[in-house]
């Protein structure tokens, strides 16, 4: 069986195919996310430190949490409450941009200004490529209930449609997805 990108550089899917696709796939992930944080829930709290189980497609293992540690998050108001509660010596004065520095119109003037050459200290952050927006449709959950769909999910996933009927390996033993 062709994967998805195989699929569309031959040419066999067209945009409704992968829009249908992309939107299961969607549901699919926030079914999934959800049952993997509930699971994840119930396994922490039933396991204890080194503790590894095997499941079907790999080993779940237990890790021991840690305590936070504190960073600094902002240093000007860090070194402000320094230097007004007597830690003068923990402060040193440094050179600083003023704070309309700070603003994107007014780098983008002094960029300008200077030629469009860049400047030491400025970087470009943001902005954003042309993407696709998916919105999963009200009473998807019962969607994924529909044995078309159920086969279509199953098919996505590499696993036999619910529509085709359960072969045997060689050893003449049955195997499905449905068992496990």
């Amino acid at each position: 069986m062709k994967n998805i990108a195989e699929q569309i550089a031959d040419g066999d899917i067209n945009s409704y195919e992968a829009a249908n696709r992309l939107t299961l796939v969607e549901a699919m992930m926030k079914t999934l996310k959800a049952e993997s944080a509930t699971l994840r829930g119930f396994l922490s709290q039933q396991m204890v430190s080194k503790d590894k189980l095997t499941g079907i497609v790999g080993e779940v293992s237990y890790r021991d949490g840690h305590e936070a540690k504190p960073y600094v998050e902002d240093e000007k108001e860090l070194a402000s409450w320094l230097f007004d509660n007597g830690e003068d010596d923990s402060v040193e004065q440094v050179l600083v941009p003023k704070e309309y520095m700070f603003k994107p119109d007014v780098l983008v003037a002094l960029i300008k200004s200077h030629g469009g050459e860049a400047i030491p200290g400025i970087d470009f952050k943001g902005g954003s490529k042309p993407s696709v927006v998916i919105k999963v449709t009200k009473g998807w959950q019962s969607k994924l209930k529909d044995e078309k769909v159920l086969g279509q999910a199953k098919e996505l996933l590499g696993i036999e449609s619910g529509e085709e009927k359960q072969e045997t390996e060689e050893d003449g033993e049955e195997y499905s997805w449905d068992r496990i």
